[in-house]
C-alpha cells in the first residue's frame, strides 16, 4: 500500500473526465470476460485537466506546481481526491454498508442496477459520518473506514474520499509552438487501500 499524502491537486481545474476498470481476463469463448476473483473491485481512473487560457500568466504557477507535486508523488504516495461525481454514501444509486471483511467491520459503497449489486471498499471516510443500525455506537477510523466497537452489520451515510495515485507515472502536458506550456493533462487511479 502506498504512503497516503496529506495534499490536494491545485485547484483551477477545467474538467475532470473518468471511468472505472475492473482487473479482468479474458476467457477461451468469444466476447466473454472473468473478473479475476482475486482482485474483484473496480478500480476508479480520473483526469483532471488545467488549460491555460490566452493572455493568462498565472497557470504557469499552476503548472509548476503540479509539476513539482507529481514529482514530490513520483507515482508512490497516493492523495485524497474528492470526486464531485461519486463522493457519498448515496450518490450514484449507492448504498452504505458496514460490512465485516478480513475479520473486521468497514465501510463499504453498494452500488446499485434493479437486483444486481457491485460491493466497493470506502477506506477514506469525510467527518461526519452517521453510523446506523448495527454499527450505530461503533468507532470510526477515518484513516481506514474500519468500524470497532461493533459486533453485527449496519449502515452508514455521509461523504468519503478516493485515495488516488498517478496512474501508470505519467503526467501529459501539451505546449505551443513557442514552447509554451498549453495544457496539462493529469491522470490518477484509485488506489485500493483494502
Amino acid at each position: 500500500m502506498a504512503q497516503t499524502l496529506s495534499a490536494i491537486l491545485p485547484p483551477g481545474y477545467v474538467r475532470l473526465t473518468g471511468d472505472l476498470s475492473f482487473d479482468v481476463t479474458k476467457t477461451g469463448k468469444k466476447g466473454l470476460w472473468d473478473i479475476n476473483q482475486n482482485d474483484p473491485f473496480a478500480v476508479w481512473e480520473l483526469t483532471v485537466s488545467y488549460i491555460r487560457e490566452e493572455f493568462e500568466d498565472t497557470p504557469a504557477l499552476r503548472f509548476d506546481d503540479i509539476y513539482s507535486f507529481f514529482l514530490v508523488s513520483g507515482g508512490a504516495m497516493a492523495f485524497l481526491v474528492d470526486d464531485p461525481m461519486d463522493n457519498t454514501a448515496t450518490a450514484r444509486n449507492g448504498e452504505g454498508h458496514v460490512e465485516l471483511f478480513d475479520g473486521q467491520y468497514r465501510l463499504f459503497k453498494h452500488y446499485k442496477f434493479g437486483p444486481l449489486v457491485y460491493v466497493h471498499p470506502i477506506t477514506r471516510p469525510k467527518s461526519g459520518v452517521i453510523l446506523s443500525g448495527g454499527a450505530a455506537g461503533g468507532t470510526l477510523n477515518q484513516n481506514t473506514g474500519i468500524v470497532t466497537g461493533i459486533s453485527a452489520p449496519g449502515r452508514w451515510d455521509g461523504g468519503f474520499y478516493r485515495p488516488m495515485i498517478f496512474a501508470q507515472s505519467k503526467l501529459r502536458y501539451e505546449t505551443d509552438p513557442a514552447g509554451l506550456v498549453r495544457a496539462f493533462d493529469v491522470p490518477l487511479e484509485e488506489n485500493l487501500e483494502i
